[in-house]
């Protein structure tokens, strides 16, 4: 369809700028990854004609998609302007991650990753897990003075990232 701003067409060096959807038979055969109700419902291999099979026993508002990892990897701690630069090391000790509605994900210091959601004690199994709002701690262990810091989700869904903090020590 022609792409229009309060009632007129948009031109581009005098030719109407058009807006397409890729069709669906673009991705037959490909495999995507299933998320509706809450779950994560696998993988489908989308038919020849473009259709994924058994959507019509998914939920409303389910989705497909093609598989891929979210990453949040931040800066590494600077040093702050001191008449002792380069005498000081800022070693990172602990930080913290603020998330909101988020389901399972993992944080990974250096070589230790933990996994972060999913089910809690006493949360009903019969039901998808419930996304969290909350503010996880953890240490550091191993290279303080350049950690590497990754946040990451591997399965569809919600994954919002409020604030993320680190402790230094000099």
């Amino acid at each position: 369809s022609d792409l229009e701003v309060n009632g007129v067409d948009l031109e581009v060096n005098g030719a109407l700028l058009t807006v397409t959807v890729a069709g669906a038979l673009q991705v037959a055969g490909a495999t995507v990854q299933a998320y509706g109700g809450g779950y994560a419902a696998g993988e489908r291999v989308v038919g020849v004609d473009g259709v994924v099979p058994d959507v019509a026993l998914m939920p409303d508002g389910s989705y497909c998609g093609f598989p891929f990892t979210t990453r949040v990897m931040p800066w590494p701690v600077e040093h702050v302007e001191t008449p002792f630069a380069g005498m000081l090391k800022a070693r990172l000790v602990r930080g913290s991650v603020s998330v909101l509605h988020t389901g399972a994900f993992s944080i990974r210091a250096n070589k230790n990753t933990r996994q972060i959601g999913g089910y809690d004690v006493g949360d009903p199994l019969d039901e998808p897990p419930p996304l969290r709002t909350n503010v996880v701690k953890f240490l550091v262990l191993g290279v303080r003075d350049h950690p590497e810091i990754e946040f990451t989700r591997t399965v569809p869904g919600d994954f919002q990232i409020l604030a993320i903090t680190m402790e230094v020590k000099y």
